[in-house]
């Protein structure tokens, strides 16, 4: 109950009831729940003041507090509490939130020397290090580390710390790496026809190498494709400068029923130019229409230090409104429009949509991460909360 507060952003009701607990059944569970639910809530004060209060602390307790400040990028708050834990408390995951937290904030060397000094480590702590080195521009040491990891570290290899050593030899266009760790795939049992993570990785790759034939094979023997999937393809079309047959992926992902999400919208656009200008032209007249029904732009949804016209035009042209205005070029009047989002949709697209679709007179679904937002003759069936 105390994190469902926290996930509906309402901690000082979480906190009113952990008060109500009696003391003699408040146990180390409920403080480390009021401590993650203070840490959702973004109240790092709060957290620290609990965690100083609790009468007794364990591992959980320590990583959820080293973990919330590594997720907002306060890594010395969170080294201060790593440094002062008990030996004996941290566990692997403590290690691999430091190690992850590290390379998240692009302390790399900081991450590696941590590494070496863990006294054991699992699946996860190897993939934090190769997935984290990868994104640090670092792709030729994580290649070294997979390597070390399948000879030498007895640790049984995931799908997912494959994917993430391919898409390492995918940036450096490493083909004979990428072929030996397909070749693992296959040893280790992960079957990219029915895992469309490994064959969207995968896809890419031979993109990335040029090897379009293999991606186009890839794709073929792929069971379940989704939208990641259809996306890799779309991409590794457009980064070997085929754009037609970039286009008419994107057209088959239409006929399929695919909804494209930011991704393959964007390398559709990518792959039209005639395509994108009609779609400016659209949102142009899309914003004059706002303007004559009274819609100014929140400006606190844009960058800051930038004029006013700038800051304007920047959110006219948020992922979620580009989609829809290709989507009103693209169906028959009337229909009902779909447009996925993997984040959540910002305040004023959200009031912008509201009028749009009173101005086309169509109904508009959002899905983003929170929910599925119903737009229709200006209101939206959130009521404004999400």
């Amino acid at each position: 109950m105390l994190l469902a507060y926290a996930h509906n952003n309402n901690l000082s009701e979480a906190i009113n009831l952990f008060r109500q607990i009696p003391s003699n059944t408040k146990d180390t569970i409920s403080w480390n729940s009021i401590i993650k639910a203070s840490v959702i809530c973004g109240d790092f004060v709060t957290a620290v003041k609990l965690f100083d209060e609790m009468p007794h602390r364990n591992s959980i307790s320590w990583t959820t507090i080293i973990h919330g400040f590594l997720s907002i990028g306060r890594v010395v708050e969170a080294e201060r509490f790593f440094h002062a834990m008990p030996y004996a408390d941290k566990d692997v995951a403590t290690w691999n939130a430091m190690v992850n937290g590290y390379c998240n904030n692009g302390r790399v060397e900081d991450a590696i020397c941590l590494f070496h000094q863990m006294p054991s480590r699992d699946v996860i702590s190897w993939t934090s290090i190769i997935a984290g080195l990868d994104r640090n521009g670092k792709s030729y040491q994580a290649l070294i580390f997979l390597q070390n990891m399948v000879g030498f570290s007895g640790v049984e290899i995931s799908s997912t710390t494959l994917v993430c050593g391919l898409s390492a030899a995918a940036k450096i266009s490493d083909f004979h790496v990428g072929i030996q760790i397909h070749c693992c795939m296959f040893k280790f049992g992960y079957c990219c026809g029915f895992d469309e993570f490994v064959s969207a990785s995968l896809v890419t790759f031979y993109a990335c190498c040029k090897r379009m034939d293999d991606a186009c094979r890839v794709f073929g023997e792929t069971v379940c494709k989704n939208v990641v999937v259809w996306t890799a393809l779309l991409t590794g079309f457009g980064l070997n400068d085929k754009h037609v047959e970039a286009l008419e992926v994107f057209g088959e992902m239409m006929r399929f029923n695919v909804v494209p999400n930011e991704s393959s919208f964007t390398s559709a656009l990518n792959s039209s130019h005639p395509l994108a200008e009609k779609i400016y032209e659209k949102l142009e007249w899309l914003g004059v229409k706002l303007k004559e029904i009274g819609y100014v732009p929140d400006q606190q949804f844009a960058l800051h230090d930038v004029e006013i016209e700038q800051t304007e035009e920047m959110l006219s042209y948020h992922s979620e409104r580009l989609a829809i205005a290709f989507g009103l070029l693209s169906t028959s009047e009337g229909s009902t429009l779909t447009v996925m989002k993997n984040l959540r949709v910002c305040g004023d697209c959200h009031n912008a949509i509201k009028l749009v679709a009173k101005i086309v007179d169509r109904e508009i679904v959002v899905r983003d991460s929170s929910r599925f937002h119903h737009f229709k003759n200006g209101i939206c069936s959130c009521g404004d909360y999400w």
